[in-house]
Formats: structure tokens, C-alpha cells, sequence
């Protein structure tokens, strides 16, 4: 008897990079171990996150592109991490 094996995910471990100002959602969830969603429920209505957004029209569905700077990331993650 044969049993399916689905793939085990393997999660990206990136490092904190100083020169760069800005992290986009993936990086984030991949630093913070949270899943997307949970990010961007986090940082939404974060004071200081930009987020570019592309209106839905009669045929084409919304965009939102955020990207967390770096001392917002630094700020949520001391006040998770209390």
C-alpha cells in the first residue's frame, strides 16, 4: 500500500539586513514566523506603513502593496515580544 506524502513547507530564515529601510510582508512573516495575514493584520493600521492601493474597478480586483520600515518592524516586534 502506497500513502501519499505531501511536502513538509520549509520556512525561509532571513536575516535582519541594516541598510535596508524597508521589509515587505513575505520578509516579515518569514522573521516573525507568522503567517501573511497575521502580518498584515499587524501592521494595517500601523502608524508609519506605507501601503500602496490600486482601487477595484468594474473588472479588475484590488492591489495593496505594504512595506514596513524598518523602525516600525523594530517597534511591533519589542511590544510582541513584551
Amino acid at each position: 500500500m502506497l500513502i501519499a506524502r505531501y511536502p513538509q513547507r520549509v520556512t525561509k530564515k532571513t536575516e535582519v539586513d541594516p541598510d535596508k529601510p524597508c521589509f515587505t510582508v513575505a520578509e516579515v512573516s518569514a522573521l516573525l514566523g507568522f503567517s501573511r495575514w497575521t502580518v498584515i493584520r499587524l501592521f494595517e493600521h500601523e502608524r508609519g506603513v506605507n501601503i500602496l492601493l490600486r482601487p477595484e474597478t468594474m473588472h479588475k480586483r484590488r492591489r495593496r502593496k505594504m512595506t514596513i520600515p524598518r523602525a516600525v518592524f523594530l517597534r511591533v516586534k519589542a511590544r510582541l515580544e513584551t
